[in-house]
C-alpha cells in the first residue's frame, strides 16, 4: 500500500513539474501555460515525436515548439525552435504584461537553445495572431529575467563575451548583467538601471528585493553579493597581498565580483584600489581590454566615463589622451596584456555609419560604411591577433585586422569557418586560414580583394 502511494505521488510530481503532459498519442505537450485566452505549449512535431509515447522517454536533443491555441482548439500561431540547436525549450516569464500606447496584451518567454549556452527574453504580442514582438540579444547563461518596475518592463540578460580563461586555472568567464527596457518599439538598451552605487546596489536589485525575486531564482542570483566600496578593496588589497604584486596571478585570483563591478559603473573604485593596493598598471590595462571584448563597450564608457576606461591604456598612445580630452569613442585593440597596436573608430549616423581602422598613431589603414550602426568587439584575446569585428543585426560580419603590410576589412556572411594567424606573435595577421572540403586552406592577407577573392575560392569547394 505504501509503496502504491509513493508511486502515485511521484507520477503527480512528475505532472506537476512539466507544468502538464498532454495525451502521448495527441498533441505530446511538455509544458502548458495559460495567457488571456490563449493556451500555450511547448511540444514535438508529430512526425519528430512519433517514437516516443512516455515524458522520460523524449529525446532531449530534439528542439521543441511553442503553440498558441485558441479556446476551441484551433491554432492561431507556432513559434518553431531552431531544429539544428542541441535543445531548445521556452519557460514563461510573465503574462500579464501591459505597454502604454497599446490595448494589447503582450507575454514574455525565456528562450533557450544549445543546453546550457544561449538564451534570450522573447515578447510575444497577443492578438488574433500571436507574434514574436521584440527579443533581447542570445547571451550566454540561463538567469535571462523580465521585471515591472518604476521604468516599465525591464529584461535583464547576461554578457558573457570577456573571456578571463587565459588568467584562470580554470574555466572562468566574467558575466555582466546588461538591462533592457520594453517600449512600444520594442527593447531600449538601458544599462543606466544597473549602475552600482557605493553600498554595492542598484535600482534593479531593490526592485527586486521589493518584489520578492524574480521568478523564483533569489536576488542574488541575478546581482551577486553586492559588495561595498569598502569590501572591495579589501579583497583587492588581500588579493594583491596574496598574489604578491605579481600581475598574473592577481588576475587569476581576483574575484569575479570585483571585475563585474567595472561593468556596473565602478572601474574607478577598482582601478584605485587595485594602484592603492600596489597592483602593477598591467591589471588595470587587462581589465580595461577585457571590456573592449563585450559588444557593450559604449555602454560601459557611458557608465563610467572614457577618461577612467581609457586611462590604463594611454601609456604608449598619445592619440588616445586626445580622444580622451575630446570625449571621441575609440576601441583600442591589442592582445590581451599587451600594447595598443592600433584603434577603431566609429561614427554613428540617423541611416549609416562609418567605421574606420587606425594605425597607433591615429593614421587610417581601412575603412568601412554600414546601414545601421553594427556592435563593435575588439578581439584582445591572447595568442590572438589585435583586430575588432563589426556586428551587423542580420548577422553579416565585418573583421578589422591589423595585419604586417598595415590593416583591412574583411566582410563576412556567415559562411564557412576562417581563422587568423599570427606566425610571429607580434599581434598582426600574417595569413588567414579557411576550414573548407575538410581542409585547411590558406590566402595571404595583402588586400581585401584579393584576400576575398583567395577566400571564395576554397569555399566554394564545401
Amino acid at each position: 500500500m505504501l509503496r502504491q502511494l509513493l508511486l502515485g505521488q511521484l507520477c503527480l510530481w512528475l505532472v506537476t513539474l512539466v507544468g502538464g503532459v498532454a495525451d502521448a498519442q495527441t498533441d505530446r505537450a511538455i509544458r502548458q501555460w495559460q495567457a488571456g485566452e490563449y493556451m500555450i505549449d511547448a511540444y514535438l512535431d508529430d512526425d519528430r515525436s512519433s517514437a516516443w509515447s512516455q515524458l522520460d522517454e523524449i529525446d532531449p536533443s530534439i528542439p521543441l515548439n511553442l503553440r498558441f491555441s485558441r479556446p476551441d482548439g484551433s491554432v492561431a500561431a507556432i513559434i518553431r525552435g531552431d531544429p539544428q540547436a542541441s535543445v531548445a525549450y521556452w519557460e514563461l516569464l510573465a503574462d500579464n504584461i501591459r505597454l502604454s500606447g497599446t490595448d494589447d496584451r503582450f507575454v514574455a518567454f525565456g528562450h533557450f537553445e544549445g543546453g546550457n549556452c544561449c538564451g534570450r527574453v522573447e515578447v510575444f504580442r497577443l492578438g488574433e495572431t500571436p507574434h514574436l514582438f521584440a527579443s533581447t540579444p542570445w547571451n550566454r547563461g540561463e538567469r535571462e529575467a523580465i521585471v515591472k518596475t518604476a521604468h516599465g518592463w525591464v529584461a535583464t540578460t547576461i554578457d558573457s563575451s570577456m573571456d578571463r580563461n587565459a588568467f584562470r586555472g580554470h574555466p572562468g568567464t566574467t558575466l555582466t548583467l546588461m538591462q533592457w527596457r520594453l517600449t512600444a518599439a520594442g527593447f531600449v538598451i538601458a544599462p543606466e538601471l544597473g549602475k552600482a552605487s557605493s553600498d554595492g546596489t542598484s535600482e534593479l536589485s531593490k526592485q527586486c528585493e521589493m518584489v520578492g525575486g524574480w521568478h523564483g531564482p533569489r536576488c542574488s542570483d541575478y546581482f551577486g553579493p553586492g559588495m561595498t566600496d569598502g569590501e572591495m578593496a579589501d579583497q583587492i588589497r588581500a588579493t594583491v597581498a596574496r598574489a604578491k604584486g605579481d600581475g598574473r596571478e592577481i588576475l587569476e585570483r581576483l574575484p569575479n565580483d570585483v571585475v563585474a563591478a567595472i561593468g556596473s559603473g565602478r572601474a574607478s573604485r577598482v582601478f584605485d584600489s587595485l594602484a592603492a593596493a600596489g597592483a602593477p598598471p598591467m591589471v588595470s590595462r587587462v581589465l580595461a581590454q577585457l571590456y573592449l571584448q563585450s559588444p557593450y563597450w559604449p555602454e560601459v564608457v557611458k557608465l563610467n566615463s572614457l577618461a577612467t576606461m581609457l586611462g590604463p591604456l594611454t601609456s604608449n598612445t598619445p592619440v588616445i589622451a586626445e580622444a580622451i580630452a575630446r570625449d571621441r569613442l575609440l576601441w583600442p585593440l591589442s592582445v590581451l596584456g599587451g600594447p595598443v597596436l592600433g584603434l577603431l573608430e566609429q561614427t554613428c549616423g540617423p541611416v549609416e555609419s562609418r567605421q574606420r581602422l587606425l594605425d597607433a598613431d591615429g593614421g587610417e589603414l581601412a575603412s568601412s560604411v554600414a546601414a545601421g550602426c553594427p556592435r563593435i568587439q575588439a578581439t584582445t584575446r591572447p595568442d590572438d591577433v589585435a583586430g575588432a569585428m563589426a556586428v551587423h543585426s542580420d548577422g553579416r560580419r565585418d573583421l578589422f585586422i591589423l595585419t604586417r603590410q598595415g590593416g583591412l576589412v574583411i566582410h563576412r556572411d556567415g559562411k564557412g569557418w576562417l581563422s587568423l594567424v599570427d606566425n610571429d606573435q607580434d599581434g598582426r595577421a600574417d595569413e588567414i586560414h579557411i576550414y573548407a572540403d575538410k581542409k585547411i586552406y590558406s590566402c595571404p592577407l595583402t588586400d581585401a580583394a584579393g584576400t576575398m577573392d583567395c577566400v571564395d575560392q576554397f569555399r566554394a569547394a564545401e
